[in-house]
């Protein structure tokens, strides 16, 4: 929350991870600036744990 009491919000949270070519350190380091700025410093009001996970894309295996 910020001094108003007011909630960061989903919307920062869909920008960053929907954005194209993000990985997790991208997304990461753009949620801890957003909360950031949102709080005007470091938030004094409760934790934030982030967490991100990567899905990768395999191809499937071939018949041997």
């Amino acid at each position: 929350m910020d001094e108003n009491d007011t909630l960061l919000g989903m919307d920062p949270v869909e920008r960053l991870i929907t954005a194209p070519g993000y990985d997790c350190a991208a997304v990461v380091a753009g949620l801890q600036q957003a909360v950031l700025d949102h709080c005007r410093g470091p938030s004094r009001t409760d934790d934030v744990t982030i967490l991100c996970v990567d899905r990768i894309e395999q191809q499937p295996e071939a018949d041997a």
